[in-house]
């Protein structure tokens, strides 16, 4: 896959921003950054998909994180030599954010 349409994939749509281990896929199967959904629901006091305006009817710390997202960001990591000790810190790091 090419690179820069594989960073595209790990932008969030609403921010542009990298996705990350805190970001939340929705029940639609969208995912978004944390700090963009919460900023949703402060503004809003609902949280609506930015994509598809599905209604989500849970908290947002219910929603569970994106796995392939992860999976593919400690791919990107390892790719760039961090020692798979360092990376499995730096999850669990930002998984109990």
């Amino acid at each position: 896959m090419d690179e820069r349409l594989l960073n595209d994939l790990l932008e969030c749509s609403v921010c542009l921003e990298r996705l990350d281990s805190s970001s939340k896929v929705l029940p639609c199967q969208h995912t978004f950054c944390r700090k963009c959904l919460e900023e949703i629901v402060a503004s809003h006091q609902e949280l609506r998909c930015p994509e598809c305006r599905v209604l989500v009817e849970v908290r947002i710390d219910e929603l569970p994180p994106n796995v392939l997202l992860m999976r593919i960001l400690e791919g990107k990591i390892r790719a760039a030599g961090c020692p798979l000790r360092s990376i499995n810190t730096l999850f669990r790091t930002l998984l109990f954010f």
